[in-house]
């Protein structure tokens, strides 16, 4: 083949690498669904409000979801997650209700808060006894308080195929993942009664997640 025929191939192999996706490569293909189950590990979303005046640290427990994972193609991962609003607690009752209420997350009005993810970015993957350990960065829309932006979030996600020990628990695959970042309450309307918000809420609530999911649901 001549060199000036050679150059159009080149071309085309040199961008199907560019885009090729990263791959789980533990021998699986194909694309595995991944709902979210308390059968495989505790559901927990943690919430910290760090304000001068006081510091709220919480927990929410009612989460769901489902997201899509394409053994090929980590990156093309897709789906959603949600949390109900009125499963978040603060340890203390009467102010669990002023949260629910109309001055802050309208939980009657935007009972969930989802994260709809729409890709992986900066996927890598290392293997360590079967197990795939991949760190990324989630890109999603983030709905709260009827509120809808597009965020990053860095998630660290362990994948387990299905082994004997494994079937114990809950069949299929076990995924573990775990995220941590930031929300400032401004940028989803929350504005609490006046005063609140900095002084005795923070204006930004640090959120760390712990999610278990398995193929086998």
């Amino acid at each position: 083949m001549k060199t000036k025929n050679l150059i159009p191939v080149l071309f085309i192999l040199s961008l199907s690498t560019l885009f090729a996706g990263t791959g789980l490569n533990n021998g699986m293909s194909g694309q595995k669904t991944v709902t979210i189950t308390n059968k495989v590990g505790e559901n927990l979303m943690k919430f910290l409000s760090d304000a001068p005046l006081e510091k709220i640290a919480g927990t929410a427990k009612g989460i769901t979801g489902q997201f899509k994972i394409d053994a090929n193609n980590i990156e093309a991962t897709t789906g959603t997650l949600t949390v109900e609003v009125l499963s978040m607690k603060s340890g203390v009752s009467k102010r669990d209700e002023h949260m629910y209420g109309d001055d802050w997350l309208d939980a009657p009005q935007f009972p969930n808060i989802t994260f709809q993810i729409l890709k992986l970015e900066s996927v890598q993957v290392m293997h360590d006894n079967g197990i795939s350990n991949i760190t990324a960065t989630a890109v999603g829309k983030f709905t709260l308080h009827g509120v809808t932006k597009e965020i990053k979030i860095p998630i660290s996600m362990k994948y387990v195929k299905e082994s004997e020990s494994t079937k114990k628990r809950a069949a299929g695959d076990l995924v573990m993942i775990s995220a941590k970042f930031n929300l400032a309450l401004k940028d989803f309307n929350v504005k609490g009664k006046s005063g609140i918000v900095g002084s005795k809420v923070g204006e930004t609530i640090q959120l760390e997640a712990a999610l278990f999911g398995s193929t086998g649901e």
